[in-house]
Parts: structure tokens; C-alpha cells; sequence
């Protein structure tokens, strides 16, 4: 049986539209929402956390207080857009004080960071320890 090149063209067509729907549905799935919810004290992102599926060891490696950049530069902009990636606003609190929690992961293997200002998520990065210093997107 010969196909007609209107139905070779046909039988493509279909094949990347499902290619297409296919991919869609994965990159959909990758993306965890992140959650809402207000942040008061170590206790609150332990529980974040484990809602989001990631056990940390308690209590946090580290606790500070700290002041967020006022102005970019690269390596900034690059850490933005991380943070721009899991919907997490830290580009508009630029220049205000934040709490930094620094977790290990249950596994020890990772270090989780995650910094709260006014009582908001607004930035989320792990770093591997074969791979320090390098972070990458929590969510």
C-alpha cells in the first residue's frame, strides 16, 4: 500500500502535535507550585518542606539575619532568575532585611537555603556538597 504525500504529511502533523502535547504535559508536571504560606520560624520551613516531599534534618545548620543586596550584578542577576524559575518574587524585596534558614537534607548530601522576608519564601536553592559551590533550583 503507497500513501499519498497529503497523507504522509498528515500522519507528521499528528505525530509532532502528540510529540508536542506530550511534552507539554512533562514540563507541566516538573513544575511544583510553590507553597504560600507565612513563614515565621525554623519550625514553619521544616513543614514547607516536608510538604513539598523533602525531609530535613532539625535543627537548621544555620540561622542569620541578614540584608538582601540593594543592586544587581551577574552573578546576582543569575541567582534572580533562579529564583524567577520556581515563581519566587526575591527581586522586589532587594535591599531589605531576611532571615536566612540553612538546612542539611536528611540524606546529607545537600544543603537547603531558603530566605524569608516578611514571613515570605522568597528564595529556595540546594547545593550538593560534590558540588559546592554550585546551587540550583529547591522546586
Amino acid at each position: 500500500m503507497r500513501i499519498s504525500r497529503y497523507m504522509s504529511a498528515w500522519l507528521i502533523g499528528i505525530v509532532i502535535c502528540m510529540l508536542a502535547a506530550i511534552g507539554g504535559v512533562f514540563w507541566v508536571q516538573r513544575q511544583k507550585p510553590v507553597p504560600n504560606l507565612v513563614i515565621t520560624n525554623a519550625a514553619d520551613c521544616t513543614q514547607m518542606l516536608l510538604r513539598q516531599g523533602i525531609a530535613v534534618n532539625n535543627p537548621p545548620v544555620a540561622i542569620k539575619q541578614i540584608t538582601l543586596p540593594q543592586e544587581e550584578n551577574a552573578v546576582y542577576q543569575e541567582y534572580l532568575k533562579l529564583q524567577e524559575s520556581q515563581h519566587l518574587d526575591l527581586k522586589n524585596h532587594m535591599g531589605q532585611k531576611a532571615t536566612l534558614y540553612r538546612f542539611a537534607d536528611a540524606k546529607e548530601e545537600k544543603l537547603i537555603t531558603l530566605i524569608v522576608c516578611e514571613g515570605q519564601l522568597v528564595s529556595a536553592d540546594q547545593t550538593y556538597f560534590d558540588m559546592m559551590p554550585h546551587c540550583e533550583a529547591l522546586f
